[in-house]
Formats: structure tokens, sequence, C-alpha cells
């Protein structure tokens, strides 16, 4: 049996009627950087060269303007800013500081500026700069015994901010709050040092209350954990510190590390743009979505090769 096909030339009025608004599928397509339902943000690790021991990388960007995106990292003891991330672009000086101390990079809506808190020596310095350009000249909140660890910096909708730093790699974990321009004399310590053996990173942002993850070792066992938790400000009670909630673990003899997490509010969801730990050949990702929270931390498997 053979098949003829035959094809039909539709006559002008009907080709008219068939290209009628009225006629064409209403259909709309939206890509989103996705992966497991949380958004990536440049899952290429530009911000990382082989030059760089133990790159850390802080984001932060304008919500009005997201052009305006700023990133600070360190490399060794080089604290450098880029206004041109995640393209290619140049890394500039801006503060020499101990390797492996933590900073953290936000933007503060209600003062239109880039506010940075990092850790220098034994001190807590804090800068702010409205265009990635120009910046102020680092002035000094708080002098510790021993060298400054991780550190965390969020604001409020109204200005006022909270730098949260870890004195070493203890279990003291500090906070010290902006309140109406003032910065309080002294830090304050929270109330979960028996919970933990020791901890390495930090991450803040704000929204309603400030919002950490934490990066460290668990009390007694040593297991490896990345942890939740909520400091009160207008929703919990004011300074209150809630439960430590798990959002990644690995035992003790994995071989795996966590450190150096980051965190973006973005409409209410919160990921990491590039937490770190170890050298960029080595580092890994992996995604933990956590009701509100969702998390990419960066891993070290000691026996892992990339």
């Amino acid at each position: 049996m053979r098949t003829i096909v035959a094809m039909l030339n539709l006559s002008s009025a009907l080709q008219a009627a068939q290209a009628s608004p009225r006629r064409t599928p209403a259909l709309a397509v939206a890509l989103r950087p996705q992966r497991f339902g949380v958004p990536v943000l440049f899952p290429a690790s530009i911000g990382d060269t082989p030059a760089d021991a133990d790159t850390q990388l802080s984001l932060a960007v304008d919500p009005t303007d997201e052009t305006k995106l700023l990133a600070v990292r360190t490399n060794g003891a080089a604290l450098d800013y880029q206004r041109t991330y995640p393209n290619i672009g140049t890394w500039t000086n801006l503060d020499t500081v101990s390797a492996g101390q933590g900073f953290q990079l936000a933007y503060d809506s209600a003062n239109a500026v880039f506010g940075l808190a990092y850790g220098d020596s034994t001190a807590v310095k804090f800068r702010t700069t409205a265009d990635g350009i120009t910046w102020s000249a680092a002035t000094t909140l708080v002098t510790e015994a021993s060298a400054i660890g991780a550190v965390a910096l969020a604001f409020d909708d109204i200005g006022d901010a909270c730098v949260f730093y870890v004195v070493g790699t203890s279990t003291t974990l500090k906070r010290l709050r902006r309140s109406s321009g003032t910065w309080a004399a002294s830090g304050t310590t929270w109330t979960l040092s028996g919970s933990v053996a020791n901890l390495t990173g930090l991450a803040a942002v704000w929204d309603g209350d400030y919002n950490l993850a934490i990066t460290g070792l668990e009390a007694t066992t040593t297991h490896r954990r990345v942890w939740a938790v909520k400091m009160g400000d207008q929703i919990y009670p004011l300074n209150a510190w809630g439960s430590l909630h798990n959002i990644a673990e690995a035992d003790a003899a994995s071989g795996i590390t966590f450190a150096h997490p980051s965190l973006i509010n973005a409409s209410g969801v919160f990921f990491s743009p590039n937490p770190s730990t170890v050298s960029p050949s080595s580092r890994s990702r992996i995604a933990r979505p956590v009701k509100s929270l969702s998390l990419v931390i960066r891993q070290k498997p000691s026996n892992l090769r990339v």
C-alpha cells in the first residue's frame, strides 16, 4: 500500500485569520538557574585561582540597582575588592590582614552604602563605601585579647547593624550592635558556647531577626556541622538566641570540613554564592534547603580531587 501525502495551501483569508492575535497561543517561558529548587549564583569559581591559598569571598548588591554588585575577598593576607565581579576584572587591595581572618560585606539600604566588617589581628574593623571605589578609613570597633576569627555583618531596614565575631577558633562568639549610629563599647558573648567545640565560620543576614549560618565542630563528638540559628531583634525577644539547627553534617572521621559560609537575603530566600575552604582544586559544593533558609556550602573531603 502506498501512502500519498499532499500539502494543501491555505487561502490568504485563512492565513490572515490564523495570524490574528486572538489565534496566537499565550505562552511564556521562564528560565531560572536553580539546583534542587535552590537559586544558583555564579556557579563557576571565577574568584579562585591556583595562587589563592584560601580565598574567602563575600558579595553584596544594592537591591535598587543590581548593577551595583561589589565583591570582597582575601588572598593570603591581602583584603581585596572588585566592582566588576563576576566578570573578569581587577582586584584592588583595600587592606592587609592576617591570613585566614574573617569578614563580611553587606548593603545598608537605609544609608545607601556598603559596609564591610573584618578581623585584623585582635581588632574588628569597619569600613563603608557608597560606590565601591572610595572607601572610608578603617574604624576599630572592638579589640580582643586574642586574634579575631570568623566575622559576620548584617544591617536592618532602618540602618542599625550587628557584627558577629569569633575570638580565635574557640567557642566564644560575640555580638556587637550599632543602634542609632553608635556602636556598643564591647562585644557580648552568646549563650550557646556549650553546644560547640569550636567555630570556623560565620555569615549573617537580617530578616526581622538576625539569621546566622555557622560552621564548626559539635561539642563532645567533634562531628563537623553547619548550623542555622536566629538572634532576636524585632520578632524574637531582643538579643535572645534560638537553638542550633543542623544544616549539613559530617562525621568526625569523615575527612570533610566546613568553613566560610556566606548568605544573601533576596526576597526572603537565603543562599550562598561562595562559601569556601581549602584550595580551589579540591573544593566542591552541596545545597541544602532548610525551610526559609537555603544554603550552598563548600566542603572538603580529604580524598576528593576535582
